[in-house]
């Protein structure tokens, strides 16, 4: 069920029941302790989770990445940590269930999270055209960069944007796509990510800044023709 990432990195994935796509999770582990991020809960994956370690916490990169979390913060006692978002960042139902739950504290960019991890904001103003993102990207100690929906590695090994993979009709928008790809850029360049670990779709691994590079290039291009 948990498949190796890295040395200290499992995920797991799931169909979301609403759509076409996978939600993935992932455990980090770090000398004897533990966290989840994003998880969806699956048949199996507590005890899965308990033979490597008891989370201590549960870290979102978005409100709108609830999926399991109420009932394993139940199962394991942990902590849940939620990013500083307003309501009109996340869905409407995301939100009420956040104002319902219990044991949770909220993080904005910098604060302390346990492992070590350090958050940084991606917030992407998109005016009228469709919802702001609005969100947190997550640093390990080990330098990879959890990442919630504005990004996610493709089947091929490259990079692509949250229009990409959500939308299924139409070419996506050049400029927001641009848009994200800087906003990405930005984090990486003050963090130092080597890796990109999605919470839907493929990971991109060890050659990040690469993948990133490639695709800000080919929408340069697109903008400018």
């Amino acid at each position: 069920m948990l498949t190796p990432v890295s040395r200290n990195i499992f995920s797991w994935s799931t169909p979301d029941p609403e759509a076409f796509w996978l939600m993935v999770g992932h455990l980090v582990l770090s000398e004897g302790s533990a966290i989840l991020v994003d998880p969806p809960n699956v048949p199996g994956l507590v005890e899965s989770v308990k033979r490597l370690a008891k989370p201590d916490a549960i870290i979102l990169t978005t409100g709108d990445h609830l999926r399991g979390t109420d009932y394993l913060a139940g199962e394991f006692g942990a902590q849940v940590y939620l990013p500083k978002q307003e309501d009109s960042d996340i869905d409407e139902g995301a939100a009420m269930r956040i104002r319902r739950m219990k044991n949770v504290k909220f993080f904005d960019e910098g604060d302390d999270l346990p492992l070590g991890v350090r958050s940084f904001r991606a917030r992407v103003d998109r005016g009228k055209s469709a919802p702001n993102l609005n969100e947190m990207l997550l640093l390990t100690n080990t330098g990879e960069l959890l990442a919630g929906d504005i990004a996610m590695g493709s089947a091929d090994g490259g990079l692509i944007t949250r229009n990409e993979f959500f939308s299924r009709s139409g070419a996506p928008d050049p400029d927001d796509n641009s848009i994200c790809f800087m906003t990405i850029r930005k984090v990486v360049e003050r963090s130092g990510a080597r890796s990109l670990l999605a919470s839907h779709g493929f990971d991109v691994l060890d050659n990040l800044q690469h993948a990133l590079e490639v695709r800000i290039a080919q929408y340069s291009r697109i903008r400018s023709s």
